[in-house]
């Protein structure tokens, strides 16, 4: 029989030299030396060259990345779904419009600084203190306390009768500051302002003027 002929071996066209070097390997020689390791003297060795492997069956992976994607499903196609949003609205009855004369009519009309200030908010007829003494804590609070905070200047033509009536809120606080001398009566005072501010908020008339002097005093003081 004759002897079948094997193939040469593949190579790969770069020696182990030049590709752990990352350097180009040329080889113009006929010897099995490539130019440079020819050039330093270095050992020229070639790698065996891996076979390509056959096409073959792929891999459950594979075929699982190439499945196709379901569309989503639009409005068109879920007729049950419109239907249902169809009969829910149908079910909520319509809200009547309100016409700008009905808005208005609902409105309630803003309490008064007397409605407010009096009784359970007013310190002369609660009888935590009499006018006169309403009167001496006012021109203390002039004479001693505005130079140090002079933010709140109450005019001399204004007494505590005028400032109880016009701004409640203003004249409970500066009477709770000025009454540094009696703890108690300054801890009333100060109770009762803080209720004062308390029912101005709920009953919706808290930005004015008063409410915002009052609290610049009650604060500093």
């Amino acid at each position: 029989m004759e002897s079948r002929q094997r193939s040469p071996t593949p190579l790969l066209k770069t020696c182990r030299t030049c590709a752990h070097a990352k350097i180009k390997c040329d080889r113009t020689q006929d010897s099995g030396v490539c130019d440079r390791c020819l050039r330093l003297g270095k050992e020229c060795t070639y790698a065996i060259a891996r076979g390509r492997r056959p096409p073959g069956p792929r891999s459950r992976s594979n075929k699982l990345l190439q499945i196709p994607e379901r569309p989503a499903p639009s409005v068109t196609e879920s007729p049950s779904a419109s239907e249902s949003i169809t009969s829910d609205q149908s079910r909520t009855p319509p809200q009547p419009a309100s016409s700008s004369g009905t808005a208005g009519d609902q409105q309630q009309p803003r309490p008064s600084l007397a409605g407010l200030g009096a009784s359970s908010h007013d310190p002369f007829e609660a009888g935590q203190l009499s006018l006169d003494k309403g009167q001496e804590l006012l021109d203390r609070f002039r004479t001693k306390l505005t130079p140090h905070f002079p933010f709140i200047i109450i005019a001399d033509s204004h007494g505590v009768r005028d400032l109880r009536q016009t701004r409640p809120a203003l004249c409970l606080a500066l009477l709770a500051a000025a009454s540094y001398d009696d703890v108690r009566l300054q801890r009333a005072l100060g109770q009762m302002f803080n209720e004062f501010v308390a029912a101005r908020l709920v009953a919706g008339d808290f930005t004015c003027l008063d409410i915002l002097q009052g609290l610049l005093v009650h604060l500093a003081w």
